[in-house]
């Protein structure tokens, strides 16, 4: 869940997934980009079709519960390396690292927690500026590529429907068999993907 910059002087291209990606859309709309560099999210799609078609979607409303619940004060106490793991395994069914990379992320949550909380509070308040900021970021001009996997459990593919309307020039591309952490279960097919893009 990063954001990646690949630059010799000015950023040339930004690779994001998850926060990564919502960061990178946050630049993108910012015109944080020269116009000749390219971006790559993965897993998030543009902003304003995920709440579109979000609040649209009664399965993305239940697949997204997790975020409502984070804005209340007793997910302080009650999220967990527990609950962190369930819902990661939920988001990519198929994905499994082995004990090591379970027992990293483990000890990387209980070591944080709750502080992680603070993304999804921060991002949403207060809520009418928050807004202002997705509307003014909506035009994206420098070329996007965007990659979802077809398993991801957290945002479902058809989520990113449209989101074209939003950029000027947009790649997006659906993979088969990988979850929301497409670009650990499918390393080859993801990077392939990038490279191809980015030329």
């Amino acid at each position: 869940m990063r954001a990646i910059a690949l630059a010799s002087g000015p950023f040339e291209a930004v690779i994001g997934h998850d926060w990564g990606a919502a960061i990178t859309w946050a630049l993108l709309g910012d015109g944080g980009l020269p116009r000749q560099a390219r971006a790559v999210t993965m897993a998030v799609p543009h902003p304003l079709s995920f709440l579109g078609n979000g609040a649209r979607s009664p399965a993305q409303l239940f697949r997204s519960r997790y975020m409502a619940y984070f804005q209340l004060a007793r997910a302080d106490h009650t999220v967990d390396a527990d609950f962190v793991e369930r819902w990661w395994r939920r988001w990519s069914p198929g994905f499994d690292p082995g004990w090591q990379y379970w027992q990293h992320l483990r000890a990387t949550m209980q070591a944080s927690l709750p502080a992680p909380l603070a993304y999804y509070r921060a991002m949403v308040r207060p809520i009418g500026p928050a807004i202002a900021r997705i509307r003014r970021g909506a035009r994206v001009e420098v070329p996007v590529l965007h990659l979802q996997g077809a398993e991801d459990g957290c945002i479902d593919a058809a989520i990113g429907a449209g989101q074209e309307r939003w950029c000027r020039s947009l790649e997006s591309r659906v993979l088969p068999g990988v979850g929301h952490f497409l670009h650990l279960e499918d390393p080859d097919a993801v990077g392939a993907a990038i490279a191809a893009f980015l030329g």
